[in-house]
């Protein structure tokens, strides 16, 4: 039988950010943090303390002799406080650290709080739901870059950022310690405002559930918001000691959940969190296999003997995408998914994997060709850019050529660094057919950027955790850096490169879309032209446009056909793209 955390560990991978954490105190009990029991046993300690002059050697006996009943945390502080201010001054003590307590690294995030963050920094886990009042988790998230949208009182929930806008969210739902707003006596714990179980009911019905340190007993309202959940879209993984009974039973039954066996919550999701990181390294394309079909391209192209070879070497690689992709059940969709972040990036994940090997040879192809191998590129292009729009939501389709969009600008960084400009020219304005209407687009209005229609979409700056200007070219550039990252010197070699590509696509799109005449005419306005990262928050626009007015550089581009291979506009188009860019003078 396959182990629940091995089997957890494959659907957090292949269904990214699906999966809800629901966290207890036994997640913060190696910290040095006190679960409910030992708070109980400490507040029924003090109590009995004040009534007999001094502490009872069993505190749990003085309480159903004394007062009745088997302790109660809700009961003692009622007994102790009379207000949530009180409460909260109680609560404190348990929670925060002393200097002493950090010296020994005690109250601090644990083994489990930096494996959750891990999760939530890769992408795997976006929701956390918590009863513990402590700030080990958010801690914990902060340490790994991680700024999460923490919810804890009924204004927070009505404020929040949409779930679907929201990178990592934490829901407090017995508030924070800090916060005179807790919930922890039994009338506080047994219903929730209508805020916050909208809230729940969606995160339950929409998300799979893993819950840890959790009991199941006390919660009135959270056991109904779990037990009130329409949908079993996901599993349900109960991680604790001892298999779970009664109430934490029924729970799991309902669901149809499964009881993963622990040692403990530091143990548990590191062993999650590295068995995930394993899944996720498995699903592309190992390291060492690309650099031997990079290497083996290399070595075809050098040989125009090979050039058959290299074409089966492509055409394997293409076969071996789409198949990648089929089985990854890439299709597009009539209705709107529960949830479409998490879908979007599975699937820009699985095209990423299935074209890149495709990648690294057609940056072989542009940085060591000879033009003999252009066909063999355009025809895998127009494979890739051919795709129905026949049903199906608008993105999903829109998204079936993004390899196509990878390959365009593989092929091309190739060009620059090789300065084979007037092959690059032909690349950026060849033709492909637009589904719409039927008509021949050049590529540059058709893959460049905001032309193309996969890259309309906000959850680009959630894949690629970026936020700025144009978030789908900030995005690309990471995504090459690291596929390219052996083929340059520096970091900085490469950015190079990258900008330079994106401006010389958007000296071709300027060429394409405006006259000599247009451009004179309207010296005062601003260009409709995609510029990327060159745009008025690029740092490497100045760079990167003075470097293409140098008269040996110009000439270059000119004579390859930009701008109709006239130089006066091609100047006009530089100092339009200079307005464009918010440069008004070059370095």
């Amino acid at each position: 039988m396959i182990d629940p955390v091995t089997s957890l560990a494959f659907s957090m991978v292949e269904n990214r950010g699906v999966f809800a954490l629901l966290l207890g105190s036994g997640v913060s009990r190696a910290a040095g943090i006190p679960t409910g029991w030992e708070v109980i046993l400490e507040l029924t300690r003090r109590v009995a303390a004040a009534e007999l002059g001094s502490p009872p050697d069993d505190p749990a006996d003085w309480y159903r002799e004394a007062i009745g009943g088997e302790p109660d945390y809700g009961v003692l502080l009622d007994k102790l406080t009379t207000s949530p201010d009180e409460r909260r001054a109680i609560l404190h003590r348990f929670i925060e650290p002393t200097t002493d307590e950090l010296a020994q690294g005690l109250k601090t995030p644990t083994r489990a709080h930096r494996a959750i963050a891990r999760l939530v920094r890769d992408g795997f886990v976006r929701v956390i739901v918590t009863t513990n009042f402590d700030r080990l988790t958010e801690n914990a998230l902060r340490e790994e870059g991680v700024e999460p949208t923490v919810v804890s009182t009924e204004d927070g929930v009505l404020g929040m950022t949409p779930l679907i806008h929201t990178r990592c969210l934490v829901v407090k739902v017995h508030g924070d310690y800090l916060d005179t707003r807790i919930r922890n006596t039994n009338a506080e714990l047994a219903t929730y405002p209508s805020s916050l179980n909208t809230l729940l009911d969606r995160i339950w019905d929409e998300h799979g559930l893993v819950t840890c340190g959790w009991s199941g007993e006390w919660d009135v309202a959270l056991r109904d918001a779990i037990s009130r959940a329409p949908s079993r879209r996901y599993a349900t993984v109960w991680a604790s000691r001892a298999e779970p009974i009664g109430l934490s039973a029924d729970l799991l039954n309902q669901r149809g959940g499964r009881w993963a066996k622990i040692a403990d919550a530091d143990s548990f999701f590191e062993e999650l969190q590295r068995k995930v990181e394993i899944q996720a390294r498995l699903s592309r394309p190992h390291p060492l296999s690309l650099d031997l079909l990079a290497a083996t391209a290399k070595r075809y192209l050098a040989n125009p003997e090979q050039r058959v070879s290299l074409g089966e070497l492509v055409n394997e690689e293409a076969r071996r995408a789409y198949a990648r992709i089929d089985s990854a059940d890439i299709s597009g969709q009539t209705q709107q998914l529960p949830d479409k972040a998490a879908e979007f990036q599975r699937r820009i994940e699985s095209f990423e994997a299935a074209a890149e090997p495709l990648v690294r040879v057609f940056w072989a192809m542009g940085r060591w060709g000879d033009d003999t191998e252009s066909g063999l590129a355009r025809d895998l292009m127009v494979e890739w850019t051919t795709h129905s729009s026949a049903s199906g939501l608008v993105l999903w389709n829109a998204l079936r050529s993004y390899p196509a969009v990878l390959l365009w600008y593989a092929y091309g960084l190739g060009l620059v660094r090789a300065g084979r400009f007037a092959r690059l020219y032909t690349w950026l304005t060849q033709t492909f057919r637009n589904k719409y209407d039927d008509k021949e687009l050049p590529a540059i209005r058709h893959l460049f950027l905001q032309e193309w229609e996969g890259s309309r979409e906000g959850a680009w700056a959630k894949v690629g955790n970026l936020e700025g200007h144009d978030i789908f070219s900030d995005y690309l550039r990471q995504r090459f850096g690291v596929s390219l990252a052996q083929e340059f010197m520096s970091i900085v070699e490469f950015d190079r490169i990258f900008e330079r590509f994106e401006l010389l696509a958007a000296v071709a799109h300027a060429g394409a879309t405006y006259s000599k005449v247009d451009l004179a005419a309207k010296a005062d306005q601003l260009m409709h032209t995609p510029t990327g990262r060159l745009s008025r928050d690029g740092i490497g626009a100045p760079e990167a446009l003075s470097s293409l007015t140098r008269t040996d550089l110009a000439e270059q581009v000119v004579r390859g056909g930009f701008a109709g291979g006239d130089p006066e506009f091609y100047n006009l188009i530089l100092t339009a793209l200079r307005r464009e860019t918010g440069w008004p003078r070059f370095r």
